[in-house]
This record gives C-alpha cells, structure tokens and sequence, in this order.
C-alpha cells in the first residue's frame, strides 16, 4: 500500500483524492490531506453570495468529512518544508511521511489594488 500526501484542499487537491477514491477502498492507497483550512471552498459561485442568492454554507464542504468515509486522514496544519530527499512533509501539527506526494496548494488572485 502506497502512501499519498496531498498539500492543498482546494481544487487540485480535492480532485485528486475523488480521481485516487476506488483505489484507496481497493486498499491500493493510504492518503493524508493536509490544508491550513478545514473546507474546500467553490470560488466560483463566490458573487452568488456576494448578491444574497445563495448561502455561504452551498460553497463549502468540510474537508473531514469528505475524506472520513475512506477513514483517511485530514490534518489542519501550515506546511513550513517538504524534505524531498527523505519524503517527509513537517508542518506545525508533525511529519507526514509518504511514497507519493501531491503539492496542489492553488493560487491567490492579484486585482493590483
């Protein structure tokens, strides 16, 4: 069984676990999810809140949940280094080693003021 470190729960992230979810309830995979967020957010309907058609709580999925029924792990946690040589991911909440990593930390939009 390989272990997958994800780094990102946005869009990246999320995809790739849902792409890795039969393989992992085929045993094939053991994951842990790491983000300094505890949702995924669906940025893309953001002005439908903005506007007041829709709730906020319709754009945010919690990241445990998603990955509890797979009794995977989700670590809330800021990454300070991955140690490439040694497979290791340190952040503030320990040392998640792993076979596979994934870095899908996302973007920042830049309006420039």
């Amino acid at each position: 069984m390989k272990n997958v470190v994800i780094i990102g729960g946005g869009f990246g992230g999320v995809e790739t676990f849902r792409r890795l979810h039969k393989q992992i309830h085929k045993g094939k995979f053991k994951v842990t999810l790491i983000d300094k967020n505890n949702y995924f957010l669906f940025t893309p309907m953001l002005h439908e809140v903005a506007t007041g058609s829709i709730s906020r709580t319709h754009l945010t999925l919690p990241l445990r949940q998603m990955v509890r029924c797979c009794s995977e792990r989700f670590v809330m946690a800021n990454v300070k280094k991955i140690d490439m040589k040694k497979n290791v991911v340190v952040t503030d909440e320990g040392d998640f080693s792993y076979d596979i990593g994934v870095i899908a930390v996302g973007s920042r939009s830049f309006d420039f003021g």
